[in-house]
């Protein structure tokens, strides 16, 4: 079994977890989360762990998503006289959570020292693990929205929250929670165009890195 402290330095890379309101109320800076305990890891916001998770006890894992959350960027537009905040459409939207849940169960399928398992098939040795992507900010006109736009570039396409809440199978005990925030941006420093391509390809890449350091991590744990 890994310790508290084994599982900080494991790194926990693209864990963001969502506080579950029966676990903690009321969170924000200074709330009382005990019993839970302050994990300080590179790549979370803010993180806890329950001093009674051990991960020995858990033989599969299985994914269940919540509800995404989206709102307008701060770009603005000028549509019918009207300004109005750049917004992704319905069919934007459903394309996102298609293409998380697909990426986040490619990687899980590749999980080595722990199995995956449907939600349905979950039981008391049974790892769940809630993910939510919320507030995604859109900064990209859809080709609706480029009214008398010239060529625009764009170094900051969006950003998210993704939240992974871990939950034991038996008893729907919260095991481990924090958050993260990050940029849908190039890696580099250059400008690239602003358009819906470049958009879902940044988007895709983001989900691939944090759905690739979770099945790494969670390997890790095992």
């Amino acid at each position: 079994m890994k310790t508290l402290n084994q599982l900080c330095k494991v790194g926990l890379i693209g864990l963001v977890l969502v506080l579950a309101p029966n676990a903690i109320a009321n969170v924000g800076e200074g709330t009382n989360h005990a019993p839970f305990q302050s994990v300080e890891t590179k790549h979370l916001d803010e993180a806890w762990a329950h001093p009674d998770f051990e991960p020995k006890n858990y033989q599969e894992v299985a994914i269940a998503w919540e509800q995404f959350d989206f709102r307008p960027g701060a770009e603005r537009y000028v549509h019918r006289g009207r300004i109005r905040n750049y917004e992704l459409t319905d069919e934007a939207k459903a394309l996102i959570e298609d293409q998380a849940k697909a990426v986040f169960k490619q990687q899980f399928e590749l999980l080595q020292n722990v199995k995956l398992v449907d939600i349905e098939d979950v039981d008391a040795q049974t790892l769940i693990v809630n993910l939510r992507i919320e507030d995604f900010v859109n900064n990209v006109p859809d080709r609706h929205q480029r009214q008398g736009l010239d060529l625009l570039l764009l170094r900051r396409f969006g950003e998210a929250t993704l939240n992974i809440e871990f939950e034991d199978g038996g008893n729907d005990g919260i095991l481990f929670q924090g958050h993260i925030r990050q940029n849908i941006e190039p890696l580099g420093i250059d400008f690239q165009r602003g358009d819906m391509i470049n958009a879902r390809r940044l988007t895709k890449l983001k989900l691939q890195r944090w759905a690739k350091g979770l099945r790494k991590n969670i390997d890790d744990m095992f």
